[in-house]
């Protein structure tokens, strides 16, 4: 009987990559658990890790260390393309106090002191998401955040992720379910986030808005509702506005618009350090006309990152990765 053989250099690379990720904070959004590493990979969880690092795996082992040696080969073809420039790129998962991410912000947290439904619609790529993940680590345990889609759509699916979330066992039926939610929901300050709101059903409105409404056996408070998404959410909003969804009109205590001509100039100075410590005011005019445009604050980031794989972001750099990716600024 042949012996399964290990890579040792794999399982140590292994061994120390969880010891740092087990050292990040855990809001930290660059941690990575075992079960996001394992479903990285193809696997259900991170249960596989542990039999490998111990030499007792005994599922496909050249499958699995192939998968790894891809897995830390491009993480080190990533550091060394990073390290390799000498200006920082810009992360798209740091969390930049601009005037709309800032508002959206306060938006969430009035909507949670307030209780009832919150509306928040917009342009997309100027930062209504982010700031919603920030008010999430900033309070956590207190924020239900949700994007609908493909999966959490229907009245079931989204009541099961809201479930799933609050530690609700889902071999319940329907209705206990929806009991045990609304036990675990009432009166405890918290909010639910569902981000992409414009993807949801009517039959999916009327359900959320039921978890916002107070339990009068109880004399609780219902749990405070923010659905966030694009412009087609003004869509909706008409919608709602119809007789056969009154109830939910009603309770909806205020709506907030984002828009890209919003953003500010001191918005663009805090998004790209460098050019406002450089005092390069035509680049970073430059970066706010497009910001300010419906390609917003996400295009500006992508071009930014662009010119700095070429080691300048200067006003010629800038514009050339502008042209790149089809952006013409008159």
């Amino acid at each position: 009987m042949n012996e399964k053989k290990f890579n040792p250099e794999l399982q140590a690379a292994l061994k120390k990559f969880f010891e740092v990720e087990d050292r990040k904070a855990k809001d930290d959004p660059s941690k990575i658990t075992r079960t996001a590493l394992g479903d990285q990979l193809g696997y259900k969880g991170g249960a596989v890790f542990p039999e490998y690092l111990k030499g007792t795996y005994k599922g496909d082992i050249p499958l699995l260390e192939k998968r790894l040696a891809n897995y830390f080969g491009f993480k080190e073809k990533q550091t060394t393309f990073e390290e390799s420039h000498p200006l920082k790129l810009i992360s798209e998962f740091e969390y930049v106090p601009t005037s709309i991410s800032e508002k959206v912000y306060h938006m969430i947290e009035y909507c949670r002191l307030m209780g009832g439904i919150l509306i928040i619609h917009g342009d997309a790529g100027v930062g209504k998401t982010m700031a919603s993940y920030q008010y999430a680590r900033d309070n956590e345990g207190f924020v239900i955040r949700i994007s609908a889609g493909y999966g959490c759509k229907y009245p079931n699916e989204v009541i099961n992720e809201i479930a799933i979330r609050l530690g609700v066992s889902l071999s319940q039926n329907r209705m206990d379910r929806y009991r045990e939610i609304r036990k675990k929901l009432d009166g405890s300050k918290k909010v639910i986030v569902v981000d992409e709101a414009q993807e949801l059903p009517k039959s999916t409105l009327e359900t959320l808005r039921r978890l916002s409404d107070p339990n009068l056996d109880t004399c609780q408070e219902g749990t405070a509702l923010v659905l966030m998404g694009n412009t087609y959410v003004l869509r909706f909003i008409e919608n709602i506005k119809a007789d056969d969804m009154r109830q939910f009109w009603n309770r909806m205590i205020q709506e907030c618009k984002c828009r890209t001509e919003e953003t500010q100039l001191e918005d663009v100075r805090k998004l790209f350090p460098h050019l406002d410590q450089q005092g390069m005011e035509k680049e970073l005019n430059f970066l706010w006309s497009i910001a300010k445009t419906p390609h917003a604050i996400r295009s500006a980031v992508k071009i930014y990152n662009n010119a700095v794989t070429t080691s300048s972001v200067d006003y010629k750099h800038l514009l050339a990765a502008a042209g790149a990716k089809g952006i013409t600024v008159v």
